[in-house]
C-alpha cells in the first residue's frame, strides 16, 4: 500500500519541479539599464605659493621721456560706407476707398451656391522614405545667417510651394514635383509616390483642428492624410474647377479652398458648396484665401480682392480705390489690417478705411510680392518673385537677398516655426533664417581685415578692430581704416587696445617692432620696446585705477607705465613665466596676470602669489581673464575655463558642455551671463549657473544635477559662421548689450536683445521600433499573428501580435512579442527646430530598468531577452536651452512560453495539489500510528511529571518554610533577650514589694503607729507595683509584636509606621544574633548599629509582617557581612583592617512621593558577578547549611510585586553594601 501511494507522488512532484525550475531560469534573463552615473565638477581650494623675498631682485625701472615717442600725424582718411540692407519706409499718400460693389447671393442676377455630394475614397501611395538630413548649406557671404536644404541635404525636390508646422512640431513641405514631406528637425520623411496628385504636385497645405493634414494639388479635389491613410475627396458632379491653390479651415470647422478655374469651394465633411462668378465672385481664378477675425473670408484674385461674409461678396478693385488689380496673397496682421501682395505693384495695407501702397520707391527691393507672413514680434515679411525676402518693422524695410546669404531670388511660401526661425520655400531650396540673431562683417561689408586680434568699444560707442593690416573704426554706419600709410606706426599689427580716462586709445603692437602707441584722434605716439630686438608682442594692455598702464608682453614679462617710467616685472621679481598673455585688475586693486605654462600670478603691489594646476587650474597656460560683477575672476586656459571665488577654483570643461576644451577669450554681458569663444563656436554660461556654488562636502568634487550641460553653444549650424577664433581681447559686450566676437575670417555680432528668452520644449515621439536592428512593416502584421517575416538581415521572426498601427508614427498598437523574439530597438526624437542636433535624451523601461538612463545624444535604445510581462517605455528630451519635453510612453507586452502561461500554471497547480493530497494521505496514516504511540508515552510521562511536580512543590514549600523558620528562630532569640530585661525588673521589684509588705505588717502591730513610716512604705510599695506593671506591659508588647511578625496567611495592608518597624527589626536582628552567639570568644558577634529616622516620615499602607520580614532579612545580611569582614581581617591580620569597626546603618527618608529605606553596611561587599545574581532564587554566598538562597528572592517579590516598589543594591567589593528599598506613599 505504501508503494501505491508514494510512487505517483514522486512522479507528479518531479514534473512540477521541472516546470518551475525552467520558469525560474527563464525569468532570470533580463536586460537592465544601470542608470545614471554622477558627474563631478572639479572644485579645489587654492593655496598658491610665493617666491621667498630673499631670492627676488627689485624690478628694473626704465625712464621714459617725450623724446622716446615717435609721433606721426594721421593723414587724410577715407570712410567706407557699410554695406546695408536696411531702407527707411518712405511715407506715401494713401488711397481713399470709394463705395465697393456688393453682390448678394440669390439676388439680382446672382445665383445661390451649388451644393453637391462629396465622394471620399482611400488612395494608395508608395512607401514612405526616411532620409537623414545632412548639415544645412550656406552661401558665402552670409552676414544675415541663412542656411538651406536642397536635394544634396535630403530634400526630395527643390521647388517648395507650401509649408506648415503641425501640432507635434514637424514641418510639412509641399513640393511641385516632389509630393509631400515631413521634417522633424533631423530627418525627412518623403511621401512621394502619389499618382493621384498629378505628378506629386502639392501646392497648398493646412492642418485642421483634429490634426489631419489637407493639401491641394494640380488636380481637382482635396487630399487628406489622417496619419494612416491618404484620402481623395472630389465633387460627385465633377464640376470643372482646376487645381487647388489655397485652403483654410474656418472657425466652424469647414474646409475652404480656392481653385484656378472654378472659384472657391466649401467642404463640410459631406458636401461641397461651390461659389463662382455666378454667385458674385469677381473672378474664378482664385489665388489665396484668409479668414479675418470677424469670420469673413477674403479672396485674392487676378481682378482684385473679394470679401465674403456668408451672404454677399464685397469687391475691392481699382475702380473703388485699390492701387492694384492682380492680388497674389493676403495677410491679416495682429492689428486687424489686411495686407495684399500684388503682381507688380508692391504690397498694399488696408486698415478698413484707406489703402497704403509700398513699392520699390518706398523701400521695397521688388514689386512682385508672392507671399506674406507676420512673425511673433509683429514684423511683416514679404516674399518676392525676384529679390528674396523683405522684413518690415513698421518703420523700415530690411532686404534679404543673395548679398545677405539668401540662396534664391524667388520666395514661394513662408513659415515661422515655434522656435522663431523663418522658413522660406524657394524654387531651388528650403531656406531657414535662424531665430538666433547673428550678424557678420567681413571686408565685403567694409571691414579692413577679416582676421582681427583685438576689439574695443570707446565711450562714444564706436567699435575698434585691431589686425595685422592696422586699425579699423566702425561707427554703425561706415568703416574708417588706419594703416601705416595713414600714420599708424609700423609694424602695424594691433594685438591689444584700451581707452584711457582721457579718451586716448592705447595700442599694444607686435610682430616685428613690438612696443605700444597712443592715439588721441589726430596723432599716433609710438614707443618701441627697448628690451627686445625682435619686439615681443603686447598681448594685453590695461589701465588700473591709478591711471597706470599695464602691458602683458609675450616674452619680457609685465610692464607698468606711469607716464614717466616703465617698471618691468619678470621671473626675477616672482612672475612664474615671462610669457604673459592677459591682465585683469580686481575690485581690491590686485593685478591678475595670465602666463604661458606658468599659471596665474596675482600682484598685490608688493609681491606675486602664483596659482597653478595644483590649485585647481585646468591648465597652466592662461590666455584671457575677466572679473565678473560678483567679484569672481574667470580665466581661459588651454583645457577649459576656471572661476576663482577668492578661495576655490571651479573648472568648466567640455564635460560640462563647453563646445571645445580651449576657450580662447571670454566676457560678461549686462545680465551677468558669461560668454566664451572656442574653435568650435560661441558658448553662453547663464548667470545662475556661472555664479552657482558647486562645492560639496568634499572640496575637490561636486555634482551637477541630472548631468545637464551647463553651456548653451552656438556653432556653424546655429549661425555662428566664424572659422576658429583668436585668443586675447577678441570678445566684448557693447553698451547695448550685444556680443562682438572676432574669428579667423570675420567679425560676428550676437544681438542679445533679439534673443528668444524661452523656446518651446521639444515634442518627444517614437519614430520607429525595429526588431534585430531591422525595420518592420507593422501593417502586414495587423491581426495576423501567424505571419512569419524575414528581416533585412536574414533573421526570421514570427508569432508577433499587432492590433493596429498608431497614427502619424507608424508604430504597432497593442504590440505583443514572444519570449524568444524580443530583441527590439526604440528610435525616438525630440522634435524642435532650435538646435535640433543638440537635443539630448533620457529613457526608462518600466518593468525592467531601475533608473533613468544617463543623459545622451543617442536617439535609440535597445533591449533583449526581456522576461514575460507588461512594459512601458518612457523617453523625454532636453533642448539645448535646458527645456524638458513631456514624457512619451509606449506600452507593449512580452508573452511567456507555453510552460509559463496561465494554463500551464494551472496544470502545475493541479499536479502539485494532487501530489500533495496523495502525500498527505500517505503521511496521515503513518502519523496516526505514531500519534497513538506518542499518546501512550505522553500519558506515562505526564504521570511521572505530575509526581515530580508534586515533589518539587513540596520541596519548595519546605525550603520557603525553612527560610521563614530560620528567620523566626533569629527573631525568637532576639525577643527572648528583649523579654528577659522586663522580667528581671518584675522579679526584682516583686521581691522588694514582699519585703516592704513585711515591714508594713510590723509597723501596724506596733502599739504606736507611726503614720509617716506607714505612708512611706505604702508609697514605695505603690511605686514598685507601677514599675512591675510597666515592665509587664513591655513584655506583653514584645510578645504581641512577635505574634504579629510570625503570623501566617495575613496579607492585609494597613497604615504602618515604618520608623517603628525599622527600629524593631534592627533591634530584634541585633539581639537575636547576639543571643545566638554566646561562646564568649573574641570572635563573638559584635557590631555598632545606628538608626537614622526621618521624623516627618508618613505612615503608608503596607503589609507590616511582609515588610518587617524584608527589613529583618536585609539587616541580618548586613550584620553577617560586617561580621564576615571582621573575621577575615582577624584571620589574615590585615594591617589595613586593624582599626576596622563594623557598623550597620538603617535610615528612612521621603523623596519624590516615595519612602526610601536604606540598609547600609561596611562589610565585605560584592563583586559585579555576585550582585547580578543575588535576587535569583536559591543563590547564596553563605556556606552550605547557613542559607537557603531564598531570602532576597522573597524580599524582591514582596517589595516589587506585593507593594509596587523597587529594591536595589549598590556594592563595592571590600568596602560595603547598601540595599535601597523604595515604596510608593500612595500604592495602587
Amino acid at each position: 500500500m505504501k508503494n501505491v501511494i508514494y510512487l505517483p507522488f514522486v512522479s507528479i512532484l518531479k514534473v512540477s519541479c521541472i516546470g518551475l525550475l525552467i520558469l525560474s531560469q527563464y525569468a532570470c534573463r533580463q536586460s537592465e539599464n544601470k542608470g545614471n552615473e554622477s558627474h563631478q565638477l572639479s572644485v579645489v581650494e587654492a593655496k598658491g605659493y610665493k617666491t621667498p623675498a630673499d631670492s627676488l631682485e627689485p624690478p628694473k625701472v626704465i625712464p621714459v621721456t617725450a623724446a622716446d615717442f615717435k609721433i606721426t600725424t594721421v593723414g587724410a582718411l577715407k570712410s567706407i560706407p557699410a554695406n546695408t540692407n536696411i531702407y527707411a519706409a518712405i511715407a506715401k499718400k494713401p488711397f481713399k476707398l470709394s463705395t465697393p460693389t456688393v453682390c448678394t447671393l440669390g439676388k439680382d442676377s446672382f445665383l445661390l451656391p451649388v451644393v453637391s455630394e462629396a465622394i471620399d475614397s482611400q488612395i494608395t501611395v508608395g512607401p514612405r522614405e526616411v532620409v537623414v538630413a545632412k548639415d544645412m548649406a550656406i552661401k558665402d557671404p552670409n552676414p544675415a545667417n541663412f542656411s538651406y536644404y536642397s536635394k544634396l541635404q535630403g530634400l526630395r525636390h527643390p521647388s517648395v510651394r507650401a509649408l506648415i508646422q503641425d501640432k507635434a512640431g514637424n514641418i510639412w513641405i509641399g513640393m511641385r514635383g516632389g509630393g509631400l514631406s515631413r521634417f522633424d528637425g533631423q530627418n525627412f520623411t518623403h511621401f512621394s509616390n502619389m499618382p493621384a496628385t498629378n505628378g506629386n504636385r502639392v501646392m497648398t497645405l493646412i492642418e485642421d483642428r483634429s490634426g489631419n493634414m489637407w493639401f491641394g494639388s494640380e488636380k481637382e479635389g482635396l487630399f487628406k492624410y489622417d496619419g494612416q491613410h491618404f484620402r481623395y475627396i472630389i465633387d460627385k458632379k465633377k464640376t470643372p474647377m482646376g487645381h487647388v491653390r489655397s485652403m483654410l479651415q474656418d472657425r466652424k470647422g469647414a474646409i475652404w479652398f480656392g481653385t484656378t478655374k472654378g472659384g472657391i469651394g466649401q467642404y463640410d465633411g459631406k458636401n461641397f458648396t461651390i461659389y463662382s462668378t455666378k454667385q458674385g465672385l469677381s473672378s474664378n481664378a482664385v489665388r489665396h484665401l484668409i479668414e479675418d477675425r470677424q469670420g469673413n473670408i477674403w479672396i485674392a484674385t487676378e481682378k482684385g480682392v473679394d470679401k465674403f461674409d456668408g451672404k454677399s461678396f464685397t469687391h475691392y478693385t481699382k475702380q473703388n480705390g485699390l492701387p492694384a488689380q492682380g492680388i497674389r496673397c493676403l495677410l491679416e496682421d495682429k492689428a486687424g489690417n489686411i495686407w495684399m501682395g500684388t503682381d507688380s505693384t508692391g504690397v498694399i495695407k488696408y486698415d478698413g478705411i484707406q489703402f497704403l501702397n509700398f513699392t520699390q520707391k518706398e523701400g521695397l527691393s521688388h514689386n512682385a510680392i508672392s507671399t506674406l507672413l507676420e512673425d511673433r514680434a509683429g514684423n511683416v515679411w514679404l516674399g518676392t518673385e525676384g529679390a528674396g525676402a523683405i522684413k518690415y518693422d513698421g518703420k523700415q524695410f530690411t532686404h534679404y537677398n543673395q548679398k545677405e546669404g539668401f540662396p534664391d531670388r524667388e520666395v514661394l511660401c513662408m513659415l515661422e516655426d515655434r522656435s522663431g526661425n523663418i522658413w522660406f520655400g524657394n524654387y531651388g531650396s528650403l531656406t531657414k533664417l535662424s531665430g538666433i540673431p547673428f550678424n557678420h562683417f567681413t571686408d565685403k561689408e567694409g571691414l579692413l581685415f577679416n582676421r582681427n586680434w583685438s576689439i574695443l568699444e570707446d565711450k562714444k560707442g564706436n567699435m575698434w578692430f585691431g589686425s595685422q593690416a592696422g586699425l579699423c573704426k566702425y561707427d554703425g554706419k561706415q568703416f574708417t581704416h588706419y594703416t601705416s600709410i595713414k600714420g599708424l606706426p609700423s609694424p602695424q599689427t594691433v594685438r591689444s587696445m584700451v581707452e584711457d580716462r582721457q579718451g586716448n586709445i592705447w595700442l599694444g603692437l607686435g610682430d616685428g617692432g613690438g612696443g605700444f602707441a597712443k592715439f588721441d584722434g589726430k596723432k599716433f605716439y609710438y614707443f618701441k620696446d627697448p628690451r627686445s630686438e625682435r619686439g615681443n608682442a603686447i598681448q594685453d594692455i590695461m589701465e588700473d585705477r591709478h591711471g597706470n598702464l599695464w602691458m602683458a608682453n609675450y616674452g619680457s614679462g609685465v610692464y607698468k607705465y606711469d607716464g614717466k617710467s616703465i617698471t618691468v616685472f619678470t621671473t626675477k621679481q616672482g612672475l612664474p613665466s615671462n610669457i604673459t598673455n592677459s591682465l585683469t585688475e580686481d575690485r581690491n586693486g590686485n593685478i591678475w596676470i595670465g602666463t604661458s605654462d606658468g599659471g596665474i600670478a596675482k600682484y598685490d603691489g608688493k609681491q606675486f602669489t602664483c596659482y597653478t594646476t595644483k590649485d585647481g587650474l585646468p591648465h597652466n597656460s592662461v590666455w584671457t581673464s575677466h572679473e565678473d560683477k560678483a567679484g569672481n575672476i574667470w580665466f581661459g586656459t588651454s583645457e577649459g575655463t576656471a572661476r576663482y571665488d577668492g578661495k576655490y577654483f571651479t573648472a568648466f570643461t567640455q564635460k560640462e558642455g563647453l563646445s571645445e576644451h580651449y576657450p580662447l577669450t571670454l566676457t560678461e554681458d549686462h545680465e551677468g551671463n558669461m560668454w566664451f569663444i572656442t574653435r568650435n563656436g560661441l558658448n553662453k554660461l547663464p548667470k545662475e549657473k556661472a555664479r552657482k556654488s558647486y562645492l560639496k562636502t568634499t572640496p575637490n568634487a561636486s555634482g551637477i544635477d541630472e548631468n545637464l550641460n551647463l553651456f548653451k553653444s552656438f556653432g556653424y549650424g546655429d549661425g555662428f559662421l566664424g572659422m576658429g577664433g583668436q585668443s586675447g581681447n577678441t570678445i566684448i559686450t557693447d553698451q547695448a548689450g550685444n556680443i562682438w566676437a572676432c574669428s579667423n575670417d570675420r567679425v560676428t555680432v550676437y544681438y542679445t536683445n533679439r534673443e528668444m528668452k524661452k523656446n518651446a520644449p521639444p515634442k518627444t515621439r517614437l519614430t520607429g521600433i525595429s526588431l534585430y536592428n531591422e525595420p518592420v512593416d507593422w501593417n502586414t502584421l495587423i491581426n495576423n499573428p501567424d505571419t512569419s517575416i524575414v528581416l533585412g538581415n536574414g533573421v526570421q521572426v514570427g508569432d508577433i501580435r499587432v492590433d493596429s498601427t498608431i497614427k502619424w508614427q507608424a508604430l504597432p498598437g497593442g504590440l505583443s512579442l514572444p519570449y524568444d523574439n524580443n530583441y527590439l530597438t526604440f528610435h525616438f526624437i525630440g522634435i524642435t527646430m532650435h538646435q535640433s542636433d543638440k537635443v539630448k535624451y533620457r529613457y526608462f523601461l518600466e518593468g525592467n530598468d531601475r533608473n533613468w538612463s544617463s543623459l545622451s545624444s543617442s536617439n535609440r535604445a535597445s533591449y533583449s531577452n526581456l522576461s514575460p510581462g507588461r512594459y512601458t517605455f518612457k523617453v523625454k528630451a532636453l533642448s539645448s536651452v535646458g527645456e524638458w519635453s513631456n514624457e512619451y510612453q509606449y506600452t507593449f507586452t512580452i508573452r511567456p512560453p507555453w510552460w509559463a502561461t496561465w494554463w500551464a500554471y494551472l496544470i502545475y497547480t493541479l499536479l502539485f495539489l494532487s501530489g500533495l493530497r496523495a502525500y498527505i494521505v500517505f503521511r496521515s496514516r503513518q502519523l496516526l500510528k505514531k500519534n497513538q504511540m506518542l499518546e501512550h508515552k505522553v500519558n506515562i510521562r505526564t504521570r511521572e511529571l505530575e509526581q515530580s511536580l508534586s515533589k518539587l512543590k513540596s520541596t519548595q514549600a519546605q525550603l520557603i518554610q525553612s527560610e521563614k523558620m530560620a528567620s523566626l528562630g533569629e527573631l525568637t532569640a532576639g525577643i527572648a533577650h528583649e523579654i528577659q530585661n522586663p522580667l528581671n525588673f518584675v522579679n526584682n521589684f516583686s521581691e522588694m514589694s514582699v519585703e516592704l509588705a513585711q515591714e508594713l505588717k510590723e509597723e501596724v502591730v506596733k502599739p504606736e503607729i507611726d503614720k509617716e513610716a506607714i505612708l512611706d512604705l505604702v508609697t514605695d510599695l505603690s511605686q514598685n507595683q507601677q514599675k512591675i506593671n510597666h515592665h509587664g506591659k513591655r513584655a506583653s508588647s514584645i510578645v504581641k509584636g512577635m505574634l504579629e511578625h510570625s503570623r501566617a496567611g495575613m496579607s492585609t495592608k494597613e497604615l504602618t509606621d515604618l520608623n517603628k518597624l525599622a527600629d524593631e527589626s534592627l533591634r530584634l536582628s541585633y539581639h537575636g544574633l547576639r543571643a545566638k552567639d554566646k561562646d564568649g570568644s573574641a570572635t563573638r558577634f559584635n557590631s555598632d548599629y545606628e538608626l537614622i529616622m526621618d521624623k516627618y516620615l508618613p505612615k503608608i499602607e503596607v503589609v507590616p509582617q511582609e515588610i518587617g520580614r524584608v527589613l529583618l532579612n536585609l539587616i541580618n545580611n548586613a550584620f553577617y557581612a560586617v561580621n564576615a569582614r571582621r573575621d577575615c581581617a582577624s584571620a589574615v591580620q590585615n594591617a589595613a583592617d586593624v582599626n576596622y569597626s563594623p557598623k550597620v546603618v538603617v535610615s528612612t527618608q521621603v523623596i519624590d512621593n516615595q519612602v526610601i529605606i536604606q540598609v547600609k553596611d561596611n562589610g565585605i561587599g560584592m563583586s559585579e558577578a555576585t550582585k547580578a545574581k543575588i535576587f535569583q532564587p536559591f543563590f547564596t554566598t553563605k556556606p552550605t547549611g547557613e542559607g537557603t538562597g531564598l531570602g532576597l528572592s522573597l524580599a524582591y517579590d514582596i517589595v516589587t510585586k506585593g507593594h509596587g516598589g523597587t529594591i536595589e543594591c549598590e556594592s563595592v567589593e571590600g568596602e560595603g553594601t547598601t540595599f535601597i528599598v523604595r515604596l510608593p506613599i500612595k500604592q495602587q
